[in-house]
């Protein structure tokens, strides 16, 4: 809220929610559709089911937008369902907006034990389908503060970032009224030139890159952890898959192999 020298009656606030639980039932990467302005700026968009603290719905019927900057340098990919960078880069910068996102759900206050298990069994987070389902509790959140070039005043940016994981899927959010949106990752239909891979993978190509990912978030010397936990489907959502597949589980015990690619 911004203050006021006349008295508080006086003072101004964003319009926006400071504190509320957002569910994500669409992610996408693509424009804010719902602004003219900066339309080649990409955005991680989560749209979903949202209440206020006095348990109100936020937004209407098909839910509350939040977007989140990629920064510099990205493109999207698959219509909406990835970015990848122009630069060769693997990772958002911390400051971007969705730098920021990544950052909060990787605070100790955040990820959870059962949080960590979930995306562990999931993709990067330049794949729109790994924040799909999550449930968490937002609060809005200074980042930064910078000098106005015109007036030379500080403006401060302001983002709703996660504080607290209340799980995943319709439930999460208590099963209040409006929360009953099946989660999945939108494929928006964004203009994109290179939609399709220039190699057609393996048949087991599409399990193995997920192995490799999560084989990425452990250690150099967490060898003996990984292999434990990646046939665990708590841990692992594709474990029973993988179990199927002898010539991947194969490359897996094997700690020259996916685990020396990841590292």
């Amino acid at each position: 809220m911004g203050k006021s020298p006349i008295g508080d009656a006086w003072g101004t606030e964003s319009g926006l929610p400071d504190n509320f639980t957002h569910l994500v039932a669409e992610a996408w990467f693509g424009p804010n559709e719902e602004s003219d302005r900066d339309p080649d700026k990409v955005y991680l968009n989560l749209r979903g089911p949202a209440y206020g603290e006095d348990g109100e719905l936020i937004g209407d019927e098909d839910g509350y937008t939040l977007r989140f900057g990629t920064g510099k340098n990205w493109s999207v990919i698959k219509k909406g369902a990835g970015v990848e960078s122009d630069v060769g880069a693997s990772k958002f910068n911390r400051n971007s907006g969705v730098g920021h996102l990544i950052t909060a759900i990787g605070s100790d206050d955040v990820l959870t034990k059962e949080l960590k298990g979930v995306l562990k069994g999931r993709g990067a987070p330049t794949e729109a389908a790994t924040f799909a389902d999550l449930a968490f509790r937002y609060e809005r959140t200074v980042v930064s503060v910078f000098k106005a070039e015109d007036t030379g005043e500080d403006v401060s940016w302001e983002l709703p970032l996660p504080v607290e994981f209340l799980g995943e899927g319709e439930d999460a959010l208590g099963g209040k009224k409006g929360a009953k949106a099946k989660a999945k990752a939108k494929a928006k239909a964004v203009d994109d030139d290179d939609d399709e891979p220039k190699v057609k993978p393996k048949s087991n190509g599409k399990l193995r890159k997920k192995v490799v990912e999560f084989a990425a978030t452990y250690g150099a010397d967490e060898f003996d952890e990984f292999k434990e936990d990646v046939f665990d489907s708590d841990l692992f959502g594709l474990a029973d898959e993988l179990e199927e597949d002898e010539e991947l589980k194969a490359e897996v015990l094997d700690e020259d192999n996916i685990f020396a690619e990841a590292h």
